[in-house]
């Protein structure tokens, strides 16, 4: 009976001890979840402001477009008034908005493409 008594508990303690050997695993997996976790939800977030940032580049250039055919119509009636300077200013603004046009499509693409 006495060698019956220590064999169980032997038993019990490398049962003991493989229980808090999996423990141990188990928690250390839990952290290591917590962290993809926290991980994927910062990779979400700037996923977010990378989609803000390109839809107001195609923002830009949309107004962009939309000033520099204004300013394209207003080029030639200012040439017919004989305003020189007006026409510097409005041919210095459409030189000025394919500029910034060609700056903000290329921000825009570069943008989707980290997407």
């Amino acid at each position: 009976m006495n060698t019956e008594n220590r064999v169980f508990n032997k038993l019990a303690q490398a049962e003991k001890v493989e229980l808090s050997a999996q423990r141990v695993a188990l928690g250390i997996i839990d952290d290591a979840d917590s962290f993809f976790t926290k991980a994927n939800s910062k990779s979400l977030e700037g996923a977010s402001f990378v989609q803000k940032a390109a839809r107001s580049f195609a923002e830009a250039a949309q107004l962009t477009t939309e000033a520099e055919s204004i300013l394209q119509q207003a080029l030639p009636k200012a040439k017919d008034l004989g305003a020189k300077s007006l026409v510097k200013e409005i041919q210095s603004f459409i030189r000025g908005a394919s500029s910034r046009l060609k700056r903000y499509n290329k921000s825009e693409n570069t943008l989707k493409g980290i997407n």
